[in-house]
């Protein structure tokens, strides 16, 4: 709820008390008022999540564009495509796909249904480890992220850990680094956005995600198909992507004004 709102109902449940001549809750030696402290708790922590940026959700397109700003002559440069194409496509989270490991992914050949699936071990929503998979089909336009997957395996190798890995320089492979960070993945994002002519301070490893939801939402993907693969616990929550990615499209303007 609003602040507003909140003390709306707490002048009404002020006024019960005045009516029934019932004692205001208080606590401590100086008789502290409870619901006036807790009241504003609640709206100071209100204030810390609408100040905590998340990052804009970043469109199909500009996402297709910095990828393809990507250097992939390099080893680095096949990895981000691919770790960017995946994390978008994917809808993961930055913690999650720098955990993601070559035991978690399998390729189809099916000519008919051709792509990966990743399994998730655990996520936010998952505390109990239940795991899903997600699917992610061949695009048929460039940069396609499971053709930049297999790219980035025929450098990296198919040796068990980590898929994206930090380049090393000893041996052929040049994959004798750990694993990324999530704060590797923020970056990434924020130089690939940049080299399109985007402001970087509006994107976050947040933004891949929203991405997902609302790209998927503007192309008319049914809400079901991108809580799969979202895997938001509610239609409430995934409801907050899908009515910002309609917002220019289905709105009294419009309406008033088709093309």
């Amino acid at each position: 709820m609003s602040r507003s709102t909140i003390r709306t109902y707490l002048h009404g449940v002020k006024w019960s008390h005045l009516q029934s001549h019932s004692p205001w809750p208080t606590y401590g030696l100086g008789e502290a008022d409870v619901l006036k402290e807790t009241v504003r708790l609640i709206e100071h922590r209100q204030r810390d999540i609408k100040q905590s940026p998340k990052g804009r959700a970043i469109a199909e397109a500009k996402l297709l564009a910095s990828v393809r700003s990507i250097d992939d002559t390099k080893p680095e440069g096949l990895r981000d495509r691919a770790l960017l194409l995946t994390t978008f496509y994917g809808a993961f989270r930055r913690e999650e796909v720098v955990r993601l490991t070559t035991d978690d992914l399998e390729f189809s050949d099916d000519e008919h249904d051709e792509g990966m699936t990743i399994t998730l071990r655990s996520s936010k929503t998952d505390p109990h480890g239940k795991g899903a998979v997600r699917a992610i089909s061949r695009t048929y336009i460039e940069p396609c992220p499971v053709l930049s997957m297999r790219d980035w395996l025929n450098v990296r190798g198919l040796e068990p850990g980590p898929i994206f890995t930090n380049i090393g320089n000893r041996g052929p492979r040049q994959n004798h680094g750990g694993p990324l960070t999530p704060s590797h993945v923020n970056k990434l994002i924020k130089r690939s956005v940049a080299r399109i002519g985007e402001d970087p301070s509006r994107y976050s490893a947040h933004s891949m995600r929203a991405g997902l939801a609302t790209s998927a939402a503007r192309a008319g993907v049914e809400p079901r198909l991108i809580k799969l693969q979202t895997g938001h616990a509610s239609y409430e929550m995934l409801d907050r992507y899908i009515h910002s990615a309609n917002s220019l499209s289905d709105n009294v303007v419009r309406a008033m004004h088709p093309r």
